[in-house]
């Protein structure tokens, strides 16, 4: 063989092997993932927008450390100061029914409320207060789909800046087991569909705000009351009530709104930060939530709380005995001409599809 046959052969050996070469070189590791780029003015404003913000929540509610407060100090810190949120917390502006008139008249540009403790107001909300509800990141999802889809048309005279919503537990002097436990009881409820879902399951309800529940157990006043276990620590609860059965027995809708004139006025740049604040802060609930489940359970069982979780056959009784309240609803919203029916249709099929319950 020449020498130019050789060297030809020679050549076309390395092209063939050169790509398994390559191939098999090890490869360098992948960097980080690069994050969603966050979105901010460039250059402060030249003048500052001052914003209220008022819950009745008390300062150590972790939905106002971790959610709330985070919000305030985000949009101040996206916006270059251009933006400043002063937080009035534990109801200092007023009480928990009446934030969404302040916020809607301006008293406050930005508050926390819950349609349940305005009876008869957001007569559509109340379909969320019929049981039962499990995981809170799934309840909460199925919540916005709701609103964005149907319940949005209840709340003109504001922009929802966020929504969720943490299924209810039953908390108790004496253990709460099955329907027998739980008959006669009187028990604390915000109202609406919530005070039915009691009435029907054999308890006495009694509407009051959660700041009363703690001297209501304490005198008897009560002998139950409705809340998220999470929540207990913030009102010292575990100090009177020693049981909780996890029944999601409601999903009560929170909201943190803005006075829509007010946020009609801001410039698109100052709204398209805030957007991005909220679609940020939507996580921040689901975070807090799951992770001060794991904290509240563990204080609680600490302070001798006893928990309790429905048997498949029991919770199946339970529903039964709450199931004729759908129908109920759905003839009361289309006596309003609320279209009952079609809400009540996108809500089971929502459920469904995020397997709430």
């Amino acid at each position: 063989m020449s020498k130019w046959n050789k060297a030809t052969l020679l050549l076309i050996m390395l092209l063939v092997a050169l790509p398994i070469f390559v191939s098999c070189a090890p490869k360098a590791p992948a960097g980080p993932a690069t994050p969603a780029p966050v979105s901010t003015l460039a250059s402060a404003p030249a003048k500052t927008i001052e914003l209220k913000f008022s819950t009745a929540l008390s300062p150590q509610h972790h939905a106002v450390k971790n959610v709330m407060d985070r919000w305030a100090k985000e949009v101040e810190a996206r916006t270059k100061g251009g933006v400043k949120v002063t937080m009035y917390t534990a109801g200092a502006l007023g009480k928990i029914q009446d934030h969404y008139d302040m916020v809607s008249k301006g008293i406050a540009e930005v508050g926390h409320f819950l349609p349940t403790y305005t009876a008869g107001r957001f007569p559509m909300t109340t379909i969320t207060e019929i049981p039962f509800y499990g995981d809170h990141i799934k309840s909460t999802n199925s919540l916005n789909e709701l609103y964005n889809k149907t319940l949005y048309k209840e709340f003109p005279e504001v922009k929802m800046i966020l929504i969720w919503g943490p299924p209810l537990d039953i908390g108790s002097k004496k253990p709460v087991k099955t329907m027998e436990d739980f008959k006669g009881l009187k028990t604390r409820t915000t109202g609406g569909y919530v005070t039915k879902s009691l009435e029907a399951l054999g308890a006495t309800p009694v509407t009051m705000p959660v700041t009363e529940i703690y001297t209501s157990i304490e005198r008897g006043v009560v002998d139950a009351f409705t809340l998220n276990y999470d929540s207990w620590p913030g009102y010292k609860l575990q100090e009177v009530a020693k049981n909780v059965a996890v029944v999601g027995i409601s999903l009560p809708i929170n909201g943190v709104i803005m006075n829509i004139n007010t946020w009609n006025s801001l410039p698109p740049d100052i709204q398209k930060v805030i957007e991005g604040v909220n679609k940020d802060a939507l996580k921040w609930t689901e975070d807090t939530y799951a992770a001060e489940k794991i904290n509240a359970k563990d204080l609680l069982e600490k302070a001798g709380v006893n928990f309790y979780y429905l048997p498949d056959a029991e919770k199946t009784r339970w529903k039964n005995a709450v199931a004729p309240l759908w129908n109920e609803w759905e003839k009361e919203m289309n006596g309003k001409g609320l279209q009952g029916t079609q809400i009540r249709k996108d809500f089971e099929a929502i459920l469904k599809k995020n397997n709430v319950n």
